[in-house]
């Protein structure tokens, strides 16, 4: 399975000691041909969260890609891909694009400072390494759905979804996950090196919106897709720039085409996205609003919760 991108809508801030719940499912489910592998499943599964008040705070559309490992395999697309390689040259140029970049952060980005057609500045974000790829780790993502880990946690994830275990050349049985540190790994389904998770290259383009929006801005909306791959030693820039602008119900609207593009001059992760700003006329950003039949399910799930809760809590010892 690989996750080939997603569209998020954000509607509230998390604050210190919310509480988040959630809901969702298989959206849709489509059969397609795939250059990687062949025969292929996209599937879209929609994930609504909901804090403790009942208030909607996303909205999450996944979309994943489903191949047979057998077909990525043996088609082997992006196998000649040589390894990224640097001078000091190269990594004085990519030290110039990080000394450059700068958080709005205090000071507001008004709606009215903003022209279409305007370039936003650039992010770098590399050489991704596998030091890169334990961070994300260390910072909770991926390990909460499968709960793998060591010794007796090996043993016990094994137990409960023990296809999700591979084994190695050494006969031991690991997680499918390697092919993100195991180049060896990754190569049996099809790829030359160890890559990144998609969800790394959605953080770094919300990082990269968050930073230019400023903190009296908001992220409204971020649609991404991961077209090609992020492999152990790439490079990628991060640039976009405003496609329009408008107001909507005393909101200030700003929409950026975005996109990541690797040392090899091919874009991997473009897509659009929308900004919520201040304005010097229309006054401080108004925070969008959700559906109004998710905003109703909502309350109806987190009142159905919380009449659970009670009745637990009435049980003896």
């Amino acid at each position: 399975m690989f996750v080939s991108g997603q569209s998020t809508e954000w509607y509230r801030p998390i604050r210190p000691g919310d509480e988040l719940y959630s809901f969702g499912g298989t959206e849709s489910v489509e059969e397609k041909k795939s250059e990687f592998a062949g025969r292929s499943v996209i599937r879209v599964h929609r994930t609504v969260r909901v804090n403790q008040r009942a208030e909607i705070v996303a909205i999450n559309r996944m979309l994943s890609i489903m191949t047979e490992r057998k077909g990525s395999r043996e088609r082997g697309k992006y196998m000649d891909i040589e390894p990224a390689s640097y001078s000091d040259e190269d990594l004085e140029a990519i030290d110039e694009v990080y000394a450059a970049e700068q958080r709005r952060g205090a000071q507001p980005r008004y709606f009215e400072d903003v022209e279409v057609g305007e370039e936003l500045p650039t992010m770098a974000k590399g050489p991704f390494t596998l030091t890169d790829v334990i961070s994300f780790h260390a910072g909770g993502s991926q390990l909460r759905p499968y709960g793998w880990g060591p010794s007796r946690l090996w043993y016990q994830t094994r137990q409960r979804i023990p296809k999700f275990y591979i084994k190695d050349r050494m006969g031991i049985p690991d997680v499918a996950q390697r092919l993100h540190w195991e180049s060896e790994w990754s190569q049996q389904i099809g790829n030359p090196m160890a890559y990144d998770y998609a969800i790394t290259r959605e953080c770094w383009l919300n990082h990269y919106l968050s930073d230019w929006a400023g903190d009296d801005g908001w992220v409204f909306r971020q649609h991404d897709e991961m077209r090609k791959f992020n492999y152990i030693g790439d490079t990628h820039f991060i640039t976009g720039e405003v496609t329009a602008k408008r107001v909507e119900d005393g909101r200030c609207y700003v929409d950026i085409e975005l996109r990541a593009t690797n040392q090899r001059k091919v874009i991997t992760a473009p897509g659009p996205a929308t900004v919520v700003l201040p304005s010097q006329e229309h006054g401080p950003m108004v925070l969008p609003e959700p559906p109004a039949d998710l905003r109703a399910k909502a309350v109806e799930i987190m009142a159905r919760h919380r009449e659970i809760a009670a009745e637990k809590a009435a049980l003896p010892g």
